[in-house]
């Protein structure tokens, strides 16, 4: 299952499917075997894909999924990879199955634009995108506007985000370099929290990215990437 977003400007309807790259090939996969949402432009909704697991033990990865309309893909491909393990104690083999994708949002766009990485919340630190909290992407706003830009994220991994947790600028950016916030308090796994940092809008016109990420402590980058894009105008 993949949590995707709708962020073009056509709703996915029920023409749109799940289609499967084999040998730079795309198949349709059978409507019985997947689940696509339809969606509005600024929805977001469930991916799912019924898989048959390996029966011998080792980690094996699916092939690359796509989003498709009219026999063309749109949006970010996505994958699962799947560790199938032998408890000592038992004779079946265990089963882990960890989605992932390119991108935090699919786009009915033709070329959207690069979104998040996927991080498994199987292991150590991770953290999920829930959702954008205010300043949706390409909202435009005055040169040297003050911004105080927060998304919802969950904790999704297996430790839990400790006190001094924070939110970084990373690289892509073009503005908000020095931006950054911290975690006062832990947030625990399965929890969600909103998290905001202070930006300043460039005085250029155009559009303009700050790309942030959490990183623990020690230093240590996790989970999902997320960011804001402002078109700076000097016309509200």
């Amino acid at each position: 299952v993949w949590l995707v977003k709708n962020n073009g400007n056509s709703p996915w309807n029920s023409a749109t499917y799940l289609g499967m790259d084999i040998n730079g090939h795309l198949k349709p996969v059978p409507e019985c075997d997947c689940k696509v949402p339809k969606l509005l432009p600024g929805e977001s909704g469930e991916v799912s894909v019924r898989l048959s697991l390996p029966s011998k033990i080792g980690e094996y990865k699916t092939p690359f999924f796509f989003l498709c309309y009219d026999g063309k893909r749109f949006g970010h491909r996505l994958w699962a990879t799947m560790l199938i393990v032998k408890p000592k104690s038992i004779d079946a083999p265990v089963n882990e199955v960890v989605s992932k994708a390119d991108v935090k949002y699919s786009s009915a766009e033709s070329i959207p634009k690069v979104h998040a990485k996927h991080a498994s919340g199987l292991n150590g630190l991770s953290s999920h995108f829930i959702k954008d909290i205010n300043f949706p992407d390409n909202i435009r706003v005055a040169p040297g506007q003050a911004i105080k830009k927060s998304w919802s994220l969950k904790n999704n991994g297996s430790l839990p985000w400790l006190s001094g947790t924070r939110l970084v600028s990373i690289a892509g950016s073009t503005f908000g370099h020095n931006a950054t916030t911290v975690l006062t308090s832990k947030v625990e796994v399965g929890a969600q929290r909103n998290v905001s940092v202070d930006i300043v809008a460039p005085l250029e016109a155009g559009s303009h990215t700050a790309r942030f990420q959490l990183v623990n402590p020690q230093g240590k980058k996790f989970g999902h990437k997320v960011w804001v894009t402002i078109n700076v105008s000097r016309t509200q």
